[in-house]
């Protein structure tokens, strides 16, 4: 590590800060990160290490029982508009004394969106995990740090090893003019995220290539 960077993180754990806002500092000040887990240990010693990740991960990463909670609440969410749209819909028909033709046009109107909604989005939503949840959630992060990253040094050169991405979980290829990070679902299937701005489901992995397969 520089010995300007050096003297900042010294000077930012003197001040209180934590690891990961020393961290970011350094990388919003153009800073290389290498080497900072050691220099962070050497300023601040392995238990406040320790200490500061676990406090980062419990106050930063989301729950699995909390995404979990979140899914159903918005499935009961759902249930309860669809429905209620429908109600008011038959209960006009109704009052109005076309019984028969509402149902036809009830059948009609609502039948492909119900059909879709019931076994359409259901089944799809049904299938994502609340690890999936969590994936595309550190993704989208990543993007976004490494478009911040582009913006302070003009280029993706280095941005994998710069904005800290777990190389066990997720897989990032760079060059100058672009990079693409994916990260496995549960399926088998990647959900990939580049510097083009496209974030999605594709079916490959990236193998070197630097964009998602779109």
């Amino acid at each position: 590590m520089e010995q300007k960077a050096h003297e900042l993180l010294q000077q930012l754990h003197e001040a209180g800060h934590d690891r990961n806002a020393i961290y970011n500092e350094l990388i919003s000040q153009g800073y290389s990160t290498e080497g900072f887990e050691e220099a962070y240990r050497a300023v601040a010693g392995s238990d406040a290490v320790h200490t500061d990740a676990a406090e980062a991960e419990a106050t930063t990463a989301p729950t699995q029982d909390s995404i979990e909670r979140q899914l159903e609440r918005y499935h009961q969410s759902r249930n309860t508009v669809d429905m209620a749209v429908l109600r008011r819909n038959i209960i006009k028909i109704v009052g109005g004394g076309i019984v028969i033709t509402g149902l036809l046009i009830i059948a009609t109107t609502y039948w492909s969106d119900a059909r879709t909604f019931i076994f359409g989005e259901r089944e799809s939503d049904s299938e994502l995990s609340a690890e999936d949840v969590v994936t595309q959630a550190n993704l989208a992060s990543m993007q976004r740090s490494a478009n911040r990253y582009r913006s302070r040094m003009l280029d993706y050169g280095g941005v994998c090893r710069s904005i800290g991405i777990d190389r066990a979980k997720y897989t990032c290829t760079e060059s100058r003019d672009a990079y693409a990070i994916e990260g496995q679902l549960s399926d088998g299937r990647y959900y990939c995220v580049d510097s083009t701005g496209f974030a999605g489901v594709q079916a490959r992995s990236l193998d070197g290539d630097t964009a998602c397969a779109q």
